[in-house]
C-alpha cells in the first residue's frame, strides 16, 4: 500500500515518452536472504487508440542483498537514475512543503548516504573518498538545490510548472542536463568538443562555449575567436 493507501493507480493517458518511477521499503530486512530473487508484476489496462482495450503484464526480477553488505549495494546503485528520481521527489515534497525545507531535506539525505558508503578518516577532510558508483551524486545535488525546480523565486507559476511539466516526463539523460547543464568546449586545435565543468576556469581566450540547459542554448566565444570574427 503506497502513500495513497492503495496499489492502484489510474492516469488519463500514456505515451511513450512517460516515465513512472515506484518506490518500495523493505518492512522486514531481517528476512532477507542473499542473493533472494523478488518479483514484481505490474498490470496495466489501457483503451488502444483504435477502441480496444488492451492488458499489459510487466514481470520485473531484482536481487536482493543483506543491508550490511554496502559492497554488494554499491555494484548495485545508479547514481545517474537515483538523482533523476530524487529529483522527481524532491519536486514531489514542494507541492506541500517550503521549498526551503526540502532544500534542507535533501542535504540530511546527502549526509546519510556519503556517511554510510564514503571512505574517511575522522577530522581529516583530505582523507574522504567515495567510490565511482557515488561519485557523481554529490555533484548532482549540488546543482539540483540550485535548479529552478526548488529555487522559484523570480518565476511567475506558469514557469515554475512548465519546468516541472517536462522534468517529470523526460528520460534520464535529458532530466540530467535539466539539473546540471552540459558545457563543450570547441577550439581551433581539436576537431571534437571537449565536456569541461561549469566554472568560470572554462572561459578561456581561444575556445567556443556551448552551454546546454535543455530548456536554452547559450553560446560564449572567448577574446581571440571574437577578435577573428
Amino acid at each position: 500500500m503506497g502513500v495513497g493507501q492503495t496499489n492502484h493507480w489510474y492516469m488519463g493517458g500514456m505515451d511513450r515518452n512517460k516515465s513512472i518511477a515506484f518506490y518500495f521499503d523493505i518492512v522486514n530486512t531481517e528476512a532477507l536472504q542473499p542473493h533472494h530473487k523478488v518479483h514484481l508484476q505490474f498490470k496495466t489496462t489501457y483503451q488502444h487508440v483504435n477502441g480496444t482495450k488492451r492488458l499489459r503484464v510487466t514481470t520485473v526480477q531484482r536481487l536482493m542483498t543483506n543491508p550490511d553488505d554496502l559492497r554488494e549495494m554499491a555494484y548495485g546503485f545508479d547514481q545517474e537514475t537515483a538523482a533523476v528520481l530524487l529529483s522527481r521527489y524532491s519536486i514531489f515534497k514542494t507541492f506541500s512543503e517550503d521549498s526551503s525545507d526540502v532544500i534542507r531535506w535533501l542535504d540530511r539525505m546527502l549526509i546519510k548516504l556519503v556517511a554510510r558508503f564514503a571512505e574517511y578518516k575522522k577530522d581529516d577532510p583530505k582523507s574522504f573518498k567515495l567510490s565511482k558508483e557515488f561519485s557523481l551524486f554529490p555533484q548532482f545535488m549540488f546543482y539540483l538545490r540550485r535548479s529552478p525546480f526548488l529555487q522559484t523565486f523570480n518565476a511567475s507559476p506558469d514557469e515554475s510548472q512548465y519546468y516541472v511539466s517536462l522534468f517529470m516526463r523526460e528520460n534520464v539523460s535529458n532530466s540530467l542536463v535539466m539539473i546540471q547543464p552540459a558545457m563543450m568546449s570547441y577550439d581551433l586545435e581539436s576537431e571534437q568538443a571537449t565536456p569541461v565543468l561549469l566554472d568560470v576556469q572554462s572561459m578561456k581566450n581561444n575556445v567556443i562555449l556551448l552551454l546546454d540547459t535543455f530548456f536554452y542554448i547559450c553560446i560564449w566565444k572567448g577574446d581571440t575567436i571574437d577578435k577573428w570574427e
